[in-house]
């Protein structure tokens, strides 16, 4: 008699703009989830290139800001048996390599509304049928349903927006509190990538970081 394998499929949290487990739709959403959870955040090399005006998207202090943030979540997802594992590639190589490497069958990534963020999800979508994608608004005061008028029919101005939204006043939704409990990850911790730039030890008006308030 042969025997047969049974391959179980596991999940992955790739964080973007939701550097947080407080008030976290999403967070909230995969907690509810049994399988082994990885969660992951990408750090594009194109970010820290400079353009022809030698300017670079990623610089000095939004480096500083961003690894501040990334570290504290780091030790708060400790506290739940967890980690973040840090990757300095693109983000389709590194989702590319879970699906194939650790039978990840499930994504969770926040609502994108950047164009090449978007594209991404399609184009991994598209490449993958059986991937599941789960998503949630993560960092909007108002969800799209709140609105006294459809997204079709967004103001074009800011004032606008804004003197139709204080006609209405829709109720602010109530904070989420960080789950109880996360399933356990897919893989080991591991050390930042080395080819990351260094982080500047300057003190900074702004640090990063949902726990750490305004330096004053």
């Amino acid at each position: 008699m042969k025997k047969r394998f049974i391959t179980m499929t596991h999940s992955l949290y790739w964080f973007t703009n939701d550097l947080r487990l407080s008030d976290n739709a999403l967070i909230s959403l995969a907690a509810k989830q049994d399988t082994a959870l990885s969660f992951v955040y990408c750090i594009d090399p194109q970010l820290f290139k400079s353009n022809h005006h030698d300017c670079q998207s990623m610089g000095q202090h939004r480096w500083q800001f961003l690894a501040q943030s990334l570290q504290q979540l780091n030790n708060t997802l400790k506290d739940y048996g967890q980690h973040l594992v840090i990757y300095h590639q693109a983000a389709h190589e590194m989702i590319e390599h879970y699906y194939h490497h650790h039978n990840v069958r499930t994504l969770y990534c926040s609502e994108q509304i950047g164009y090449n963020e978007q594209q991404t999800l399609l184009n991994v979508a598209k490449n993958h049928a059986d991937l599941v994608i789960k998503q949630a608004n993560t960092f909007t005061l108002y969800d799209n349903q709140q609105l006294p008028f459809s997204v079709n029919e967004l103001p074009a101005t800011f004032s606008q927006f804004r003197k139709l939204i204080e006609q209405t006043t829709p109720t602010i939704n109530t904070l989420l509190d960080p789950p109880e409990y996360i399933a356990r990850p897919l893989i080991a911790p591991m050390p930042w990538p080395t080819t990351l730039p260094n982080v500047s030890k300057e003190r900074a008006l702004f640090a990063g970081g949902e726990k750490v308030r305004l330096i004053i």
